[in-house]
Order: C-alpha cells, then sequence, then structure tokens
C-alpha cells in the first residue's frame, strides 16, 4: 500500500476524515512488517505525508493539529542505513 502514491494518499485522506468524524485526537499505526530498506523508505513517505495532510487539515478545520504516532519493528542491524527516524524529529 505505501509504495504507491496514491494508495498513500488515499490511506491518509480517509484516516483523518474517520478521525475528524469520531473526534479523535490522533492515530496510531501498528506496522510490523516493514522488513526491507524499501518499506522502510516508503514507512518514511507516509509519514511525511501523513504530517503535512495534518499540518494542513488543522488550519482548514480551525482546530488543533491530529496527534500521530507509530508502533514499528525496528532491527539496528538492518536499518542502521535505512530508518528513517532522523526525518521525522523536525516536525
Amino acid at each position: 500500500m505505501v509504495s504507491k502514491a496514491s494508495c498513500r494518499k488515499s490511506f491518509i485522506d480517509s484516516s483523518v476524515k474517520i478521525a475528524r468524524a469520531y473526534g479523535f485526537q490522533g492515530l496510531d499505526l501498528c506496522w510490523v512488517s516493514a522488513n526491507t530498506s524499501s518499506d522502510m523508505t516508503s514507512m518514511g513517505l507516509l509519514f511525511q505525508e501523513w504530517r503535512a495532510t495534518v499540518n494542513s487539515e488543522a488550519k482548514n478545520f480551525s482546530g488543533k493539529e491530529l496527534l500521530l504516532t507509530a508502533a514499528v519493528h525496528y532491527v539496528l542491524t538492518r536499518c542502521r542505513k535505512c530508518f528513517f527516524s532522523s526525518g521525522l524529529h523536525t516536525e
């Protein structure tokens, strides 16, 4: 799902819509099957695009930004070069 931009957009848009419809304060993603550098790159893109959408949506919604949290699988030896966390701290 995350390897295609159109699928990521659909997931992001629908998750934000559902969160607002039910009055959630945020969204939590649990992805335990990201095992390759390609998966990690795609997950990083998902989180960057999700955060951008949440930021933009909050301005248009006149409300607080939704919180985004995630539980992800991490193996230091495999992900030292591919893990996306360094790009997330800016938000």
